[in-house]
């Protein structure tokens, strides 16, 4: 039986190393054909790094514009709220202006019943006062046709 393996323990892999082949000469049409291969490549990667500046440029001014977004989106929030708290504060005071309009009706109305209870009580005092007035003008006119006894 092979030995048994404890639980916990890996065994270490090694990575195999390839043994040393020598170079082999290569003909001139292949030194070409690598040569022209590496320029085709390192164009590539000139463009694939001017692609990734660009979208790295792109990334971080789409990140710029979320971020303004973002707080344009707060403000817009804290504005709606505002809004809301003055539209409240807009009906309590609509309230308060209908509350103080009847108010001042009531108080119209109030004062002027009184006011017309004066006008009724200064012509009913007036009336007596001239009643009175003619009917002593009246006595007074007796007074002076009497002959004076005394």
């Amino acid at each position: 039986m092979p030995p048994k393996k404890e639980k916990g323990k890996k065994e270490k892999k090694t990575i195999a190393v390839p043994e040393y082949v020598p170079e082999k000469k290569l003909s001139e049409n292949d030194k070409k054909f690598y040569t022209m291969r590496i320029e085709l490549l390192e164009k590539q990667y000139e463009k694939y790094q001017q692609r990734c500046s660009d979208l790295k440029l792109r990334q971080q001014a789409e990140l710029d514009q979320v971020k303004t977004l973002e707080q344009d989106f707060e403000m817009l929030k804290y504005a709606k709220k505002q809004v809301e708290i003055k539209e409240e504060e807009i009906a309590d005071l609509k309230d308060r202006l209908v509350g103080l309009g009847q108010a001042k009706e009531l108080e119209k109305d109030m004062l002027q019943k009184i006011l017309n209870d004066l006008k009724n009580e200064i012509h009913d005092l007036r009336e007596r006062y001239e009643a009175e007035n003619s009917e002593l003008r009246t006595l007074f006119s007796n007074i002076q046709l009497l002959p004076i006894f005394l």
